[in-house]
């Protein structure tokens, strides 16, 4: 059993409330439960509990054993002076306050309904199962999972706001900076994504807006700062490019990467990151002002426009420097872009309007991510097996937050489905 089980019983008052007492026998009359506390700190604020004659308002604490009062070092902490109320799944030991009196306890053991706690058992103990109420689901109410889909595509676009804030206190709340490092992130897709963040904090922004009208400097600064640009090579153009990356690396007083980060094995030649780099390159050239034609745009049309773009004449013929290959113009496919607004700049978006309570800018987001089509993984093929409709890339982003918040982890008791199953009579 988790604590959490605990504190959905405790919130939803499913357990036996006739004829409560604390362990030193005092009166229990709960007349409110208490907020839900999310965050550090006591699980139920503001509570409102009459305690053997007098009426406290405080705080609630919830642990699976009273002894974990002092397990979780509460004894030391400030924050637990004004707990009105320890509410526990076994007493194993008494527990006091700091005063020296025994803090009030109420014990949930026998008074959980034998239903809701075997159901909950029955969704903890689905080892096997990817999905814990997999065998259930298919009794569970269209509307319900809608609703709850809708709430989950907005934490998953909050799921971003960490990366974003931990860059716009190291860009100095550069929001154009911090926006291009995270569609540099994006561009690396899975397997590079680590490469060509580090790329764009080591290249700024600045110095690409400030070369962007010349394609040659600013793929010279791309690819020389990834340290594509280290060998002997007889290719014109990269020789070319090499020439222009040491004027500008001496301008600037760049540092360049390893080239050995950078991974090419197991993927497609239209995915290595020499192509990526050209269209990344090519994708600041033809666009001024991307940040904000980007979250301007008002239609997916519209950044699907934006974002097709195609490397350089050079990679023609090429994938990597100096072997030439079939002949093919090098785009960024259509599913790479509906990649970058999923993983990007929706995201991106969604996040920017939170901050400048702009909610038309969010809510467009949103649409955006309602207009592409679903995802197709491992993970969506799952919940399509189980009789989901995945109608769009919004539900499917729903699907990848489930699986990885609730599911994973046996979060049951705050995921909509599951207290829906657990409700159920």
């Amino acid at each position: 059993m988790k604590e959490d089980f605990l504190h959905y019983i405790w919130k939803n008052g499913y357990f036996n409330q006739q004829h409560l007492y604390t362990t030193e026998g005092e009166s229990i009359d709960i007349q409110f439960v208490g907020m839900h506390n999310m965050d550090a700190g006591p699980d139920f604020f503001n509570a409102r509990i009459k305690i053997g004659d007098f009426l406290w308002a405080g705080n609630v604490e919830i642990h699976l054993k009273a002894g974990d009062w002092y397990k979780h070092k509460h004894q030391f902490d400030k924050n637990y002076d004004n707990i009105i109320l320890h509410v526990v799944y076994d007493d194993d030991e008494p527990v006091y306050r700091s005063t020296g009196e025994m803090m009030p306890t109420l014990i949930l053991n026998e008074r959980i309904e034998e239903n809701i706690r075997q159901k909950y058992l029955d969704l903890l103990q689905s080892g096997h199962q990817q999905i814990p109420c997999e065998r259930n689901i298919r009794n569970v109410p269209a509307l319900v999972i809608q609703h709850w889909f809708d709430r989950l595509l907005v934490e998953r676009l909050e799921d971003r706001n960490k990366f974003v804030e931990e860059q716009l206190e190291l860009t100095r709340n550069n929001w154009e900076e911090v926006f291009y490092r995270m569609l540099a992130r994006a561009f690396g897709f899975r397997v590079n994504n680590i490469p060509f963040q580090i790329l764009s904090e080591q290249l700024p922004y600045t110095l690409v807006i400030k070369e962007r009208k010349d394609l040659l400097s600013i793929e010279s600064l791309l690819y020389g700062q990834a340290g594509f640009l280290d060998e002997r090579n007889s290719d014109p153009y990269y020789k070319k490019l090499k020439k222009q990356f040491e004027i500008l690396q001496a301008k600037y007083k760049l540092i360049k990467l390893q080239p050995g980060m950078w991974k090419f094995g197991k993927m497609r030649p239209a995915n290595f990151p020499t192509i990526r780099i050209a269209q990344f390159a090519m994708l600041w050239h033809r666009n001024e002002r991307l940040f904000h034609k980007l979250i301007g745009a008002q239609s997916i049309e519209e950044l699907y426009k934006i974002l097709d773009v195609e490397a350089s004449d050079y990679w023609y013929l090429h994938y990597s420097f100096n072997t030439e290959s079939k002949a093919g113009i090098k785009k960024i496919g259509k599913e790479s872009i509906e990649n970058l607004i999923i993983n990007c700049i929706a995201p991106f978006a969604f996040l920017y309007g939170k901050y400048h309570h702009q909610e038309a800018l969010m809510e467009k987001a949103i649409s955006w991510l309602e207009a592409l089509p679903a995802e197709k993984n491992k993970i969506t093929e799952i919940w399509h097996g189980l009789g989901l409709t995945i109608r769009d890339a919004g539900c499917s982003q729903s699907i990848l937050h489930l699986k990885k918040f609730y599911c994973d982890q046996k979060n049951c008791v705050n995921c909509a489905i599951g207290n829906h199953l657990l409700n159920k009579t």
